[in-house]
């Protein structure tokens, strides 16, 4: 199993999902009451594709590719003609950019067993709603650094506390993934909703929600993405987002099996979200899948 890791480090890579995000005190098509401590506030789904879209499955990979490359090279050839009355003058230009993930990346993680639990901007990661397919999604890119074992639960609304109708918390869907014996390394896409919530007037903060994982997880091995909204208003404001980012790396550093990869740094700079300015579009989920992997071969190498 991996060992423990400290960093917090961001290595742009490229899928996310396009789903309906809902605030967990608001559901499309029912909402059930607010849980314990929680304020409730007013969320607009924006998204026509499966706002509360459960999945729950176990996925063998072995027969996907085994290994990923370490730098990926891109050539772009540019070629003007310019004619006078007297001379035909051809310029060329060739531009050549090399993106390399990380210097001493593992080309394969410890982890050969890893569970994803996330909310709605992680509905597709699978490729369950078309936007990915083939070696775009989570399944193969895992695959590809020697994960065996995927186990993948994503539910639009999800948050680390509150619930929405007939749906688990993060917490609640870690254990009822251990209680299938699973045992290895967890992959944590909750925040979103969580800073939301805090900004509505949850009395549960951000300490509260990160123990609850913390305590779930039980010391395994845990990649942890930051959030990333680029809203402008709104209990999802970008502000908010940045405020629960910046608690959950200060929580996190006294956790050591605990490691946070900083999606936010990478996604927020790129034109990978839909509308609401919440949920990641294509590319955004594209991205999204390739960062998951390629941060697990970062902090927990093989």
């Amino acid at each position: 199993m991996a060992g423990s890791a400290r960093q917090i480090r961001s290595w742009p890579l490229v899928p996310a999902a396009v789903a309906g995000l809902l605030f967990a005190a608001c559901g499309s098509g029912g909402s059930s009451g607010p849980v314990e401590t929680v304020v409730a506030a007013t969320a607009v789904e924006s998204l026509a594709e499966s706002s509360t879209t459960t999945s729950l499955a176990t996925t063998t990979t072995s027969s996907l590719p085994a290994t990923t490359a370490m730098t990926s090279t891109s050539t772009t050839t540019t070629t003007s003609t310019t004619t006078t009355s007297t001379t035909t003058t051809t310029t060329s230009t060739t531009t050549t950019t090399t993106t390399t993930v990380a210097p001493w990346a593992s080309e394969t993680t410890a982890c050969s067993g890893v569970a994803l639990i996330g909310d709605s901007t992680a509905v597709g990661l699978d490729g369950s709603n078309a936007l990915l397919s083939g070696d775009e999604t989570i399944g193969a890119q895992l695959a590809a650094i020697g994960v065996g074992d995927l186990r993948y639960d994503v539910s639009g609304g999800r948050s680390i506390v509150e619930t929405l109708s007939d749906q688990s918390n993060g917490p609640e869907a870690i254990n009822a993934i251990q209680a299938t014996g699973f045992a290895g390394c967890w992959v944590i896409l909750l925040g979103t909703n969580d800073a939301a919530n805090i900004a509505a007037g949850s009395n549960a903060d951000a300490s509260t929600r990160f123990e609850n994982v913390a305590a779930a997880v039980a010391g395994e091995p845990t990649l942890w993405l930051t959030a990333s909204t680029v809203r402008t208003d709104g209990f999802w404001a970008r502000p908010n987002t940045l405020a629960w980012n910046d608690q959950l790396r200060t929580l996190a550093d006294q956790v050591p099996s605990i490691a946070i990869a900083d999606w936010d740094a990478t996604a927020s700079a790129q034109a990978w979200f839909v509308a609401d300015g919440i949920h990641p579009n294509a590319e955004g989920l594209t991205a999204r899948s390739r960062f998951i992997a390629d941060n697990l071969r970062v902090f927990f190498p093989g």
